[in-house]
């Protein structure tokens, strides 16, 4: 993909962490890409993991889903760099009206496009660690001023509570 249909990007919201979503399959690209040497350059957050982390046991939690998610997480840090932080996307970092950004959980995009005014398309978890390393993301979408156009204005006229 040319330079030109990318936009630079100031955060990455990265869902999809927990070890049943990912799997083996998942884990190992995960590995792949930290035996590779990625490092992430931008401020990055992900979902929370799939279980309690501390109290699993507690929770009933099999020990196999605790190795296995812990597994998820450990294999993260090498490669993530100071950016990575495991918190919800507003924890610490809040887009600005304009920014571009690369977020993947479907209820934060909506949040973000429309309440935030920053812009964003609905990541898929490789597309979203692929945005942090590289700090840019596909220019598509709700990236570009002419899809951002309203498509509907909807009039809703209410009695107002005081009955004024």
């Amino acid at each position: 993909m040319k330079r030109k249909n990318l936009v630079s990007i100031s955060h990455v919201q990265v869902s999809g962490v927990s070890y049943k979503n990912l799997g083996d399959a998942g884990l190992g690209f995960l590995r792949e890409w930290a035996a590779q040497g990625a490092r992430i350059r931008v401020p990055t957050t992900l979902n929370p993991a799939g279980m309690e982390l501390r109290h699993w046991e507690e929770l009933g939690f099999p020990p196999t889903l605790q190795t296995q998610q812990q597994a998820v997480l450990d294999a993260l840090p090498p490669w993530a760099s100071e950016h990575l932080h495991l918190h919800t996307y507003l924890v610490g970092y809040a887009p600005r009206l304009g920014d571009h950004i690369a977020w993947g959980e479907s209820s934060a995009i909506s949040f973000a496009n429309s309440v935030l005014g920053a812009r964003t398309n609905r990541e898929g978890g490789p597309g979203a660690l692929a945005a942090a390393i590289c700090g840019r993301t596909a220019r598509y979408g709700l990236h570009l001023d002419e899809n951002r156009a309203p498509q509907f204005l909807v009039d809703c006229a209410l009695p107002h509570p005081t009955g004024c």
